[in-house]
């Protein structure tokens, strides 16, 4: 698309801008590179033209520039352009112009213009000139020659042209190569060439180089890229905004390859994904489905590519300000990426409560990251610096002086040094520098000073576009500042390069954005502002944004922030629900709840309130935080009414179903229920509510419902609901064995879901198949229904789905007895469990590896991933996670660490929270180890009071559940303890009933592993009945099963016994 010309022109004087400037300099230097020309710039400003203003006003003083640059375009030849750079500078452009004939174009234009007036005003100008190649072979270096000469023309006494060859001596800042850190080099350079895992932090104060050590020695090594990706203190809010930043960098340098890895190396849910959070990429691609691993493993995919294309590194720069979304990422890929050298910066004043501090403390225990922290110079290497940026020899007293000022921070080296230079301290006598006279500049303690002082130096003029740069943010862009701040380009221009030049602001000259040499100095600016003026501020630029930007999902965020800083609530509404949308579409929910939140303030509409609580319910559950859902639920059942209040009970249950609490998600959706008036909307509360019954166990009303719901539901017009009654309906059936109809239940829920092109759907039944055939020990036929799920998960991209398959492939080998393959499939599942904030499964998944670990005898192991979990479960409220893992660690400290005081503390615990769980095998197995720690205590110390407690205990509260209980192995667990406790009681055939039904009947079991402990139990019988010949024999039985699958505790606990009972008693 062609430009339009007008972009290119100056609004006040009708030359050219600094905008045709840089859009022309690029091919002007390609050009005369190409054919070996010259060409010249030579650099005007008007001298002292303030005071035309001062004196004749502003209008009068627009009129004389356009009279000048007309003067200027009268002079000039048609070949020649001129521009307006700034307030009163110009500069014209000269092609195929050798430097001595450039000298004379400049003195003529200088001449001339003294000998006449412009409207009626006399003007003098000074001039600097410049020349490619022979002054330089960039813009920036040809810019920076010409302006020094312009400089030494104004110090002359103006009206000239500066002289080549008699440019004042400039400061070498920064200096060409770092000081004082060649070990701290060489130590970035081992992590580049190890090429292993894990993040390489540069930490420190402000002002020690930190940035820069990591840029210089990334580019001193051949063909190595570094990608910086930023964060900012006011982008805080904004997901992903350092990941963003860095896509931003990769496509400014390497477009060409950027695009060809995403059109050639990516697959559509990949390039969907990445869509998500940069739509710059390739148009924004709408999402099928996804989660927030697939999102992470796409922007890991799409870096591993690019480095075959590209050697590079990444720098996350000042992480202390990075948001919960961009460490979670970052934490990812330093877990995932090899080959990519990972590099952060943070200060170290500013880490304290930040995501990043977790972070490390996590990745240090991974042993995945490395700090380098970076001290202040030494004196002897403050003179080097001084000295190299001086460009001769320091005297002791000026190192002695700047030393003890700057403390060596290399920072406020250079301001000191700037200081002493602009108000001409220093003098050079020979080859060495000295201070010539007490020093009465500002000397800096801090940065704040230091950025106090320049703010000082400032007209208001000025100091109102740096305020409202620091409200804007760490960057800007130059058209944005000019619609808000009002001023002409020429005088923004000009007021920017002050800025630029007092080293405030730096420039990105391709695009004309502007940013912050560091964010901390626009935090200072940012609280120098009167909060009255602050809020002012905010809002103008909200309103510049909303007029401009507002159909942009990017813009969203930026306008909520600054609605929210300005206090502009009812605007602030609307933009923060939409920026809290699109965080929780990229699953940053942390970033979701903030705008969520934001959009709360003042006074909001009722039913707008329940909206956004509603959406911070679910984002909670997505989270894992069940207790404030609840909590944000149950203030929106309590705002709203009618069908919304009916909407949000409906969403309350789902949250308590989601956590495990069937008994209030019962209550709650009951009560929905009646307030639909719509008979659909009740039926699919109703299915909700059939699963809230199966979930208490409550199975005949259970049936009923979902039945009901079946007869009634429109299967036309709501082919997903009713699908999922036919899934709930096959449930149902599977938990009474009914596995037969069960399977029919599946096949037409297949064929709807197949009808309706519900991929991930039809994945799930083939879960729930695959889980049928496991319980009828048709493993080969439920690997093949998993396998099935898993193809499609992967496919599509739901790692969720997956990771619920490799949880169930797991525990599908665990059965097989191939432990290792359970494990290896556990280990992944968890790995996208923990990624994707899959809670349940992650609770399912830790304790499914504690059982390996424990099996395997790594007993501190399993007791770790069991407290693991235990803390998860705790933190999310879910009771009936807490008691299983209760469970879990009492088995360990009962059988292996033999610590009876805190097994019982754990039992007490868990039996307090009877009343607030309705599972009853739940609380029946805890019953049973409530037994296990009667039986192990007796064999220390024997007690029949305590024993006869434990009958009743097994007749009363276990039994019954264990005869009900689809799992037949809790009622074998009962008939093995109840043999136990005769054998105490001598009550040999009683105790031998109980025991041959057990054996009988795991002899029928496919599971070998099953054999083994009934053997092994009839051993513990009979060893307490003291006849160690049928206890020796069927321990024998075990031990061999135990050896074919090699089963390490099993195996060692057996051995023990076999030895305890070959031991002799000692004779009295």
């Amino acid at each position: 698309m062609a430009i339009p010309k007008d972009v290119f022109l100056d609004d006040l004087t009708g030359v050219y801008n600094r905008r045709y400037l840089l859009h022309w300099i690029d091919g002007e230097i390609k050009k005369s590179r190409r054919y070996r020309l010259p060409f010249s710039i030579v650099l005007l400003d008007l001298d002292d033209f303030k005071e035309v203003n001062d004196v004749h006003g502003h209008l009068k003083g627009d009129l004389v520039l356009k009279l000048f640059a007309q003067y200027l375009k009268g002079t000039l030849r048609e070949a020649d352009v001129i521009t307006r750079y700034g307030g009163d500078e110009f500069i014209a452009l000269l092609p195929n112009t050798p430097r001595e004939q450039a000298q004379v174009v400049a003195e003529r234009i200088i001449d001339q213009a003294k000998r006449q007036t412009f409207s009626g005003i006399k003007l003098s100008a000074s001039a600097g000139i410049a020349t490619f190649p022979i002054d330089g072979e960039t813009w920036e270096e040809l810019f920076k020659v010409a302006d020094r000469r312009l400089y030494s023309a104004k110090r002359k006494g103006k009206g000239s042209v500066g002289v080549i060859g008699e440019e004042l001596s400039e400061l070498v800042i920064p200096t060409p190569h770092l000081i004082d850190r060649k070990n701290e080099m060489k130590e970035i350079e081992r992590h580049i060439l190890d090429s292993s895992r894990g993040l390489f932090i540069v930490g420190g104060g402000a002002g020690v180089g930190k940035t820069r050590l990591v840029k210089d020695v990334v580019s001193s090594m051949p063909g190595l890229v570094l990608f910086t990706g930023h964060s900012y203190a006011t982008m805080h809010s904004s997901p992903y905004f350092a990941i963003r930043d860095l896509f931003n960098n990769i496509i400014q340098t390497h477009e060409d390859e950027m695009r060809d890895v995403y059109v050639n190396d990516l697959n559509i849910q990949q390039k969907r994904e990445i869509s998500r959070i940069i739509p710059i990429v390739s148009g924004y691609l709408e999402p099928l489905v996804g989660d927030k691993f697939m999102l992470f493993e796409s922007i890991q995919q799409f870096l591993i590519s690019l480095s075959k294309k590209i050697k590079f590194a990444l720098l996350f720069d000042d992480l202390h300000w990075a948001s919960e979304s961009t460490i979670e990422l970052l934490y990812y890929l330093i877990k995932t990426i090899q080959g990519i050298p990972i590099f952060g910066t943070y200060r170290i004043e500013e880490i304290a409560q930040t995501p990043l501090e977790e972070t490390i403390r996590i990745l240090g225990r991974e042993r995945l990251y490395k700090l380098l922290m970076l001290d202040p110079l030494e004196k002897i290497y403050a003179k080097e610096m001084i000295e190299v940026i001086l460009q001769g020899v320091a005297s002791n007293e000026l190192v002695e002086y700047v030393y003890r000022e700057s403390g060596g921070n290399p920072f406020f080296i250079e301001e000191i040094l700037k200081e002493l230079h602009k108000t001409q301290t220093l003098h050079k006598t020979g080859d060495a520098w000295f201070i010539s006279k007490r020093p009465s500049i500002p000397i800096p303690k801090s940065i704040e000073d230091t950025v106090l002082y320049k703010l000082q130096l400032l007209n208001d003029e000025k100091r109102r576009v740096v305020e409202i740069a620091a409200c804007i943010g760490r960057d800007f862009d130059f058209s944005l500042l000019l619609q808000i701040s009002g001023y002409n380009e020429g005088e923004l221009y000009d007021i920017l390069d002050e800025l630029v030049s007092l080293g405030l602001l730096k420039q990105i000259t391709p695009n004309l954005r502007y940013y912050f040499t560091e964010d901390v100095f626009r935090q200072v600016v940012y609280t120098t502002i009167p909060r009255g003026k602050r809020m002012k501020l905010h809002l103008d630029i909200a309103n510049v944004i909303e007029n401009h930007f507002r159909d942009i999902p990017y813009w969203h965020e930026q306008l909520a922030f600054h609605y929210f800083m300005g206090g502009e609530k009812k605007k602030l509404l609307d933009f923060a629900i939409q920026a809290g949308m699109k965080a929780k579409d990229v699953y940053a929910h942390d970033e979701a709840l903030k705008f969520f939140s934001w959009a709360l303030q003042g006074e909001v509409p009722r039913e707008r309130r329940v909206e956004v609580l509603l959406m911070m319910g679910e984002v909670s559950v997505l989270k894992g935080d069940y207790r404030n859902a609840i909590s944000f639920l149950e203030e929106a059942v309590s705002l709203a009414s009618g069908t919304l209040k009916g909407e949000c009970y409906q969403k309350l249950g789902w949250a308590f179903a989601q956590m495990g609490d069937y008994s209030n998600a019962l209550k709650v959706l009951r009560k929905g229920r009646k307030l639909f008036t719509d008979k659909n909307k009740k039926l699919i509360t109703d299915i909700e509510i059939a699963w809230a019954y199966r979930g208490l166990g409550k199975m005949e009303s259970a049936h009923r419902k979902i039945t009901s719901v079946m007869e009634k539901l429109d299967k036309e017009k709501f082919g997903h609901e009713y699908s999922k009654a036919l899934t709930i309906h096959a449930v149902l059936h599977a938990d009474e064995k009914d596995y037969k109809g069960a399977m029919k239940y599946y096949h037409e829920a297949m064929e709807l879901k197949q009808k309706l092109n519900d991929r991930i759907g039809i994945a799930h039944i083939y879960l729930d198949a695959g889980v049928i055939y496991a319980e009828q020990n048709d493993y080969e036929m439920a690997e093949n229904y998993y396998s099935k799920a898993l193809e499609i998960y992967i496919e599509t991209g739901y790692k969720s789905g997956e990771a619920s398959v490799l949880n169930n492939l797991g525990s599908l080998y665990l059965r097989m007895n191939l432990i290792h393959k359970a494990e290896e499939h556990f280990r992944k599942a968890l790995r996208i469990a923990e990624w994707v904030g899959d809670i349940s499964n992650k609770l399912l998944l830790l304790r499914n590896l504690g059982f390996i670990m424990f099996i395997n005898d790594f007993i501190e192991e399993a007791t770790n991933f069991y407290e693991q979990a235990l803390t998860i479960a705790r933190e999310n409220n879910n009771n009936e996670w807490i008691i299983r893992l209760l469970s879990s660690l009492i088995v360990v400290y009962i059988d292996a660490l033999h610590n009876f005081d805190e097994a019982e503390k754990l039992i007490n615990e868990a039996k307090s929270m009877f009343p607030q769980i309705e599972d009853k095998t739940l609380k029946s197995w805890i019953h049973s180890l409530e037994v296990e720690l009667i039986l192990k205590k007796a064999e220390e110390e024997p007690d029949l009071t305590a024993i006869e407690k434990a009958i009743y205990i097994i007749k009363d509260k276990v039994m019954p559940e264990a005869q009900k209980s689809k799992h037949k192995y809790s009622l074998w667990d009962a008939y093995a303890k109840l043999a136990r406790c005769y054998a105490f009681k001598k009550w040999d055939k009683w105790g031998e009933r109980y025991i041959k039904r057990y054996l009988k009947e795991a002899e029928k079991d496919v599971d070998r592993s099953v054999t083994a402990d009934a053997c092994f139990n009839a051993g513990e019988f009979y060893r307490i009945l003291g006849d160690k010949k049928r206890a020796r024999d069927y321990y024998k039985k075990a031990q061999e099963i135990y050896k074919e699958f090699n089963f390490a505790r099993p195996i060692r606990v057996v051995k023990e016994k076999l030895k305890l009972l070959s031991t002799k008693k000692k004779k009295r």
